[in-house]
């Protein structure tokens, strides 16, 4: 009886430490600054995930690992064009998108210790770009719908992937938020709910949209921008509380000043409240986020 009542003290002494760490998160978080460490030929930040441990960004052609005060971590030359991440029981996921071929998307999957390449999904017939993990399932973006692109169009297309196989779960299907976009979905976020998912937005449209996971639309988001990375942030950042990291690339995503030494780029954070995103940033940097 005595044993029982001292592991009932030590698990209750535990949950007391486990709720006191969440209580403990703290109301602002300091902005984290990549300098010096982008390729200025790789455009701008695509997408970004995270783990307890690191932060992982994609740029066109490479995938990046930080630790959380931005030192770089490990760096890999991955396939053109990779878009979206995001880390799923020790790896992350890319979502690739190639300019050419008959397949011109893919899912691929790196080690998230030192980025080495781990496996990829047969090619599909749509790029893809935007990827997210919730309970088994990928859920990908494919592309625009339109014959041109770039030009403010309604509707791009979506589909779910199995997480073993890397096999599409569904026919893809139409997503139309009823807004206007350039190109297609650009990122996805979750908090294992619901998709956050972000678009090039034509100006004066909520460049966000938050749905359940049928795809089904649940809210607009005015006023935020995501469409270079963003991420759920890991426990012991957010608490009980929603909160996501955003990537704001910096710097020209072409750099033709030979001073400069590659694209700079920041992370800020946001919470999300009442339908809302609420910048957390602790002095947040000057940012400036650039399209294709």
């Amino acid at each position: 009886m005595k044993h029982l009542v001292m592991k009932h003290l030590a698990f209750l002494s535990i949950l007391g430490l486990a709720v006191t760490a969440v209580a403990a998160v703290p109301e602002k978080i300091p902005a984290v600054t990549f300098e010096n460490v982008f390729d200025s030929d790789a455009n701008h930040v695509q997408g970004a995930c995270c783990s307890d441990d690191a932060v992982y960004l994609s740029q066109k052609t490479f995938l990046y690992k930080f630790g959380w005060d931005g030192t770089l971590l490990a760096k890999v030359a991955v396939t053109n064009h990779t878009g979206d991440i995001c880390f799923h029981d020790g790896k992350v996921y890319t979502s690739v998108c190639l300019y050419e071929g008959e397949n011109r998307g893919r899912i691929q999957v790196f080690d998230g210790k030192d980025l080495s390449f781990v496996r990829e999904s047969p090619g599909f017939p749509r790029p893809a770009d935007g990827i997210a993990y919730v309970n088994g399932v990928f859920y990908v973006g494919l592309g625009s719908n339109s014959a041109n692109p770039p030009k403010p169009h309604p509707s791009n297309w979506v589909c779910r992937f199995d997480a073993k196989t890397l096999l599409p779960l569904e026919e893809k299907r139409t997503f139309d938020y009823g807004h206007r976009t350039s190109y297609g979905v650009q990122d996805i976020a979750t908090d294992g709910q619901r998709l956050f998912i972000a678009f090039y937005a034509v100006k004066g449209s909520p460049a966000v949209v938050v749905t359940d996971t049928d795809w089904n639309i649940l809210q607009t988001v005015d006023g935020f921008t995501a469409s270079n990375g963003f991420d759920l942030l890991p426990v012991r950042l957010r608490g009980d509380r929603l909160r996501f990291l955003r990537v704001n690339t910096l710097t020209p995503h072409r750099c033709d000043d030979p001073n400069k030494k590659g694209v700079g780029a920041s992370l800020s954070f946001f919470e999300f409240r009442d339908g809302a995103f609420v910048d957390i940033t602790e002095s947040p940097a000057n940012e400036q986020e650039h399209v294709r």
